[in-house]
């Protein structure tokens, strides 16, 4: 993560300033210095580029326009370390509709849908906690814990909105208009595609957005495409579709975004007879939730809105999550409240870690070759001065290499782990250890699962990935080492390989040479950085990528980079030995020799440095 990004978001929350986060194609902006407000979208000019929400009945909203807008990589590069102090919490969840009375009532919809009344309802409920949970540190903790399609963070003193939605509402480009609703929520991708009730609940909404869209697109051109994709998200798979059309010529966006509302797969079908409904099985205003947030550009013509789910409101010294179910003829109560909780249980915990922890200190930890030679010294160095100056520890870089020079003069470390830790009060303390010089070259191919209260160990190749620290520790505990073949395990998540449990993956596949897309499940570690700044091999190619497990079968070279492991070679995947990947067949390792290059090309002597 850029350190300005988190020192921008320290600065204005001590200030008091309003500030806005938001992804936008596929970077991310922070935008500060707000210099109009507007509480309904019909108010902003023409021409104005703005970001903000509207609420769920397009009664209200709040669009800022800024005066400066920064742009930031999200590439974690802070070591955040958090201290648990226990596994409790003081906090107490509420709600404004008991689980006793969404059961109920989402009966009392199942039995008039039967009678068909109508056929679709979404039901939704708040958990709220009476105390707001900073803001700042949710949405920090987000960042590192959650990733989504559409991140938007909302901070200012009165009011705050942290918006981790999986959902499009609308984008619009050179007059082509895309929706891509949700219905159908489960754990697995298995129980969500074999679940007739979701597949029919997702038709029934594809068919309301084609209807909504009728009214502003030309005839003839609205379109499904991706019917009932099933995607991962974090703790969860949900079912979506994508419904495209072409805009009328000369189309007002804001009248346009307007006509759209209340957003179809927040609602029901037929759509104007649920509302009322809703309205009276609620009882409770929805507000922001289950609206429309993003960014607008009224000059071009663009917009690109998400629905305003999973999300945190933080204001009236309350912090509140909305959660909500689709309700059909085929629906069982209690399944459907259990869905909400599912929803909820992300949202939950992440504003519950971010209440208990606190950072306890940073570290770095250097790899030291012939007692002071260094892999990467600036890196490290400058990772920690990034971690400093976010949490203003008082010291300086010019202590802690002295530090790190009177260790190492005092010490015999030959070759092995420099740790630096720094606590928050700048207090120093240096350890050494061995580290393994090289690797038996033998890997088998770990599988994960979703998350961490539903870690199942069914073989040794089963390992979890997130958090880091914890499936690091299975490895300690030997869970992963029973067979006496495994080193180490390549993660894989909605069938995409991510890393290893202690390393990044590179992979040569001809003259490509391929790695896993930062994410969640990806951390640029420093190897990573330096292989992408130095990489100079003109015969290959480079590529950030997602890479499916099924491309491990044709690859000519699989490698494992690590700062303090340097290069390792793979030639076992599983049970299965790849010729190709034997690097004593003459001439096939390119990426290894490279690697090795550059990895040797950067280990620095500490004491010149500092001299």
């Amino acid at each position: 993560m850029d350190v300005d990004f988190l020192k921008a978001l320290s600065i204005a929350s001590r200030e008091n300033m309003q500030f806005c986060i938001i992804k936008k194609n596929s970077s991310t902006q922070l935008y500060t210095n707000i210099e109009a407000e507007y509480k309904h979208l019909e108010e902003v000019p023409s021409g104005s580029f703005v970001t903000g929400f509207q609420s769920y009945d397009s009664k209200s909203g709040h669009w800022y326009k800024w005066k400066d807008v920064q742009y930031f990589s999200l590439q974690k590069d802070i070591d955040y370390i958090n201290n648990y102090l226990d596994d409790s919490t003081d906090l107490i969840w509420q709600t404004n509709m008991s689980d006793k009375e969404f059961i109920t009532k989402c009966g009392q919809i199942i039995g008039d849908t039967e009678r068909g009344n109508y056929f679709l309802i979404n039901l939704t409920r708040k958990l709220y906690i009476d105390k707001i949970v900073d803001p700042i540190k949710v949405a920090i903790q987000s960042i590192f814990d959650h990733e989504c399609e559409f991140r938007f963070f909302h901070y200012s003193p009165s009011f705050s909105y942290l918006s981790l939605s999986p959902e499009r509402f609308i984008s619009i480009k050179n007059n082509q208009i895309l929706s891509q609703p949700i219905k159908g929520t489960a754990q697995t991708y298995d129980e969500l595609n074999n679940n007739e009730k979701d597949h029919e609940e997702n038709t029934m909404v594809v068919d309301l957005v084609r209807s909504d869209l009728a009214r502003v697109c030309r005839p003839g051109t609205i379109k499904v495409v991706d019917f009932h994709k099933i995607t991962a998200h974090p703790g969860l798979v949900q079912m979506n579709s994508s419904i495209i059309g072409t805009l009328e010529d000369n189309f007002d966006i804001k009248k346009c975004i307007l006509e759209l509302m209340p957003i179809a797969s927040v609602t029901g079908t037929p759509k104007p007879r649920v509302l009322k409904v809703i309205d009276d099985y609620e009882n409770n205003d929805r507000g922001l939730y289950c609206g429309a947030l993003g960014w607008i550009d009224l000059e071009k013509n663009e917009c690109d809105l998400s629905v305003a789910i999973r999300g945190i409101e933080f204001q009236n010294n309350k912090t509140t999550i909305g959660v909500g179910s689709g309700i059909t003829s085929r629906s069982i109560s209690e399944e459907e409240f259990k869905e909400t909780q599912l929803k909820a249980k992300r949202l939950q915990l992440l504003v519950e870690k971010a209440e208990k922890c606190t950072p306890t200190n940073v570290f770095t930890s250097i790899f030291i070759k012939d007692i002071h030679f260094a892999f990467g010294y600036h890196h490290h160095i400058n990772r920690l001065i990034n971690s400093i100056k976010f949490y203003e520890i008082p010291i300086d870089e010019s202590t802690i290499k002295a530090a790190i020079i009177e260790y190492l003069k005092k010490s015999n470390i030959i070759a092995g782990q420099l740790k630096l830790t720094i606590d928050m009060n700048g207090l120093i303390s240096i350890q050494s250890n061995t580290v393994k010089e090289s690797f038996e070259k033998f890997r088998v191919l770990g599988i994960s699962v979703d998350s961490i209260e539903d870690l199942e160990i069914r073989s040794p190749q089963v390992i979890k990935t997130y958090p880091r620290k914890q499936y690091l520790e299975l490895m300690r505990q030997g869970q992963l080492l029973a067979t006496g073949t495994i080193d180490e395990s390549i993660i894989v998540v909605s069938g995409k390989i991510t890393e290893s449990t202690r390393s990044n993956v590179f992979i040569r596949k001809d003259n490509k040479i391929l790695t896993p897309l930062l994410g969640t499940n990806v951390i640029d570690e420093i190897f990573r950085q330096i292989i992408f700044e130095q990489f100079s091999n003109t015969e290959l190619t480079l590529i950030e990528k997602d890479i499916f497990v099924e491309e491990l079968e044709c690859i000519d070279e699989l490698i494992l980079v690590n700062a303090l492991r340097g290069v390792s070679s793979i030639t076992k995947i599983d049970s299965q030995l790849f010729p190709n990947l034997n690097k004593f067949i003459p001439g096939l390792p390119i990426l290894e020799l490279e690697l090795e290059r550059i990895f040797h090309d950067n280990l620095i002597s500490i004491f010149n440095e500092c001299e």
